[in-house]
C-alpha cells in the first residue's frame, strides 16, 4: 500500500504544481506507473491461479 501513498503524493504535487507542463508530465508518468503496476499484479494473480 506504500506505493499508492507515494502515487497520491506525486499526483497531488502534479495538480498543485505551479508549472503546468511539469505537472502534466508527472501526471502522465504516474498514470503509466499505475498501469504497469496494476498489469503486473493482474498477470501475477492470473498466473498464480492458473497453476492451481
Amino acid at each position: 500500500m506504500d506505493f499508492f501513498v507515494i502515487v497520491e503524493l506525486v499526483w497531488l504535487y502534479a495538480v498543485t504544481s505551479s508549472v503546468v507542463i511539469v505537472g502534466r508530465v508527472i501526471f502522465i508518468i504516474t498514470l503509466i506507473a499505475c498501469t504497469l503496476v496494476i498489469g503486473a499484479l493482474g498477470i501475477h494473480f492470473i498466473s498464480r491461479n492458473s497453476k492451481q
